[in-house]
């Protein structure tokens, strides 16, 4: 194994470590922490295309919770107000 070999496999190693120590004295963090785990597996190129898509999501979630409180505030107007 080469030198730089041998440091990813060792830091790799460090980081599932910490990762998995994390995991057991915060239990609430396990989903975040699981997804820096998948995070570190896939190519550059793909986690710009899951950064876009997520980015794409939370826009239109955003968007889709600012119609849902117009609403409620119209609903909440009294009649003569409508």
């Amino acid at each position: 194994m080469s030198k730089g070999a041998e440091r990813v496999a060792t830091y790799s190693h460090f980081e599932k470590t910490k990762i998995q120590g994390l995991q057991r004295a915060v239990p609430d963090l396990r989903p975040e922490l699981e997804a820096l785990v998948v995070a570190q597996k896939i190519s550059p190129e793909e986690r710009g295309r899951v950064r876009q898509d997520l980015l794409n999501y939370c826009e239109r979630d955003t968007w889709a919770m600012v119609k849902v409180l117009e609403r409620l505030r119209e609903l909440a107007r009294p009649p003569a107000a409508r």
